[in-house]
């Protein structure tokens, strides 16, 4: 081969490479995306009954072994969506803690969800710090106890 053509091969080469790097950083996008969207979608997800699972420790693992698989959220096609659990925080309640609710649901959260007055939570940093001394020295009761 002459040399024009060499330089034809090289310049045809150089653009099937770049390319394949556009479509290579695509798919690389198109799989985070899709990491991301799994993710969220598997914190605390409910069975057919409504109960919830924690499933936080595995979350990385099928978030990436599905996305490999192909699989990606499709809005469209979506029948229940994620809210923040409005008593997070709360005695019992997960920081994270998420509801499933119809993609259709309006804003309002049902009441039993509304957390109480006394069940908000105070502020720890300004409590008084206190104990009951109990000292016991060879069965006897020294300082303290009933």
């Amino acid at each position: 081969m002459g040399e024009g053509q060499n330089r034809y091969q090289a310049m045809k080469e150089a653009l099937a490479n770049s390319a394949n790097q556009e479509e290579a950083i695509e798919r690389a996008r198109d799989h985070a995306k899709a990491l991301y969207d799994l993710a969220n979608d598997l914190t605390y997800p409910t069975d057919a009954d409504g109960n919830q699972y924690n499933v936080h420790a595995l979350i990385p693992v099928l978030s990436d072994h599905l996305a490999r698989c192909g699989y990606r959220k499709h809005e469209e096609l979506a029948t229940i969506k994620q809210i923040p659990h409005p008593r997070r925080g709360h005695a019992m309640v997960a920081e994270d803690a998420v509801l499933y609710v119809p993609v259709d649901a309006t804003g309002t959260v049902p009441a039993a969800f509304i957390p109480t007055p006394e069940e908000q939570p105070h502020d720890p940093m300004n409590d008084q710090w206190r104990t009951k001394t109990h000292i016991t020295m060879d069965g006897e009761t020294i300082k303290g106890g009933p």
